[in-house]
């Protein structure tokens, strides 16, 4: 294949050597700052860092402690969750792809530059084909907005042939005190009285849609405690979530949430036991169902760019 990107990646290499007036001392990472709240960013898989409100000063990200997860708010590319044995089949040939794809993994480029926006990009290179057959541009925009963040995803197909592929979202929440656990919070859903979850297999991390289980909701809140991720990740889909909310049980404060600006096929609400964090998650797609082996463009929840179409989403991150 010839590299069509080419030009755009010799003006990649300018802007990686100018100097930025928000870049951090570390230059691996950008703020992003308004009246209300303060974001860094990371030129490492562009994900966000921190997300601080200005007149308290609380962080309300998780902090990477590898202890229990290391890391923050990865972007899942192209791939959300795992696929059966780690790999997919495309048009006959079978490809390698580790969970939640490998966009985490990639340096980004920034390519706008505001006081409340930053603009990155990922090219999909020869290393990419060898493990997802298509050229792609991703498109990742943060833009503040009072204490919002908005998040903005946008899939560019630059193949000569429809590209599948799902994106998701996984801020992970850190608790307001040290010492604070799961059942000081509870789980608010604005929208909601009830929803139908998805059975997770939990050795190979596959989706058992024909095991699904109701989970009613009182007054719209879900009690939150270790016991409620025993099943792993709480799946939802049908598009039945359109925003949750971290809330403080004690006083019923509105701590930090997620809103789907539009459909998102999926949801997922996860943390690791002990761990002091709660990870709320849109996805447009979810891991592989429990004995798919068809061609990726079968899969269930797929997203499908033709050629020379770019594909776009938004959600917005928020904090009381």
């Amino acid at each position: 294949r010839s590299d069509i990107g080419g030009a755009e990646r010799e003006r990649d290499k300018k802007i990686k050597k100018g100097k930025n007036r928000n870049m951090q001392k570390n230059t691996e990472q950008m703020k992003l700052e308004n009246n209300q709240i303060e974001v860094i960013v990371n030129y490492h898989g562009a994900e966000l860092r921190s997300l601080k409100k200005k007149a308290t000063d609380q962080e309300y990200l998780w902090n990477a402690d590898a202890k229990y997860w290391g890391r923050t708010s990865p972007v899942l590319f192209p791939f959300v969750g795992g696929v059966k044995n780690k790999v997919y089949r495309y048009e006959g040939k079978e490809y390698p792809m580790n969970q939640h794809g490998f966009a985490r993994e990639k340096e980004f480029t920034c390519v706008e530059e505001g006081t409340e926006k930053l603009r990155y990009r990922l090219m999909s290179d020869e290393e990419t084909r060898k493990y997802y057959p298509f050229d792609f541009v991703l498109w990742i925009t943060y833009e503040l907005r009072e204490k919002e963040v908005l998040v903005s995803w946008e899939v560019e197909n630059r193949s000569g042939e429809v590209m599948s592929f799902t994106i998701g979202g996984h801020p992970g929440f850190r608790f307001e005190k040290e010492g604070e656990q799961k059942e000081d919070y509870e789980l608010y859903f604005p929208e909601n009285t009830e929803f139908t979850a998805t059975a997770v297999d939990l050795v190979n991390g596959t989706g058992k849609p024909d095991q699904k289980y109701r989970v009613k909701l009182t007054d719209h809140t879900l009690v939150l405690s270790d016991q409620l991720f025993d099943v792993d990740t709480l799946v939802v889909d049908d598009a039945q979530i359109r925003e949750v909310w971290l809330r403080r049980k004690a006083t019923g404060q509105l701590y930090a949430g997620v809103r789907c600006i539009d459909e998102f096929c999926s949801f997922g609400i996860w943390s690791l036991p002990k761990g002091p964090y709660v990870c709320l998650e849109p996805w447009a797609g979810r891991c592989d169902d429990e004995g798919f082996c068809e061609d990726i463009s079968k899969k269930p929840g797929i997203n499908r760019a033709k050629p020379g179409e770019c594909w776009k989403k938004q959600y917005a991150i928020l904090i009381g």
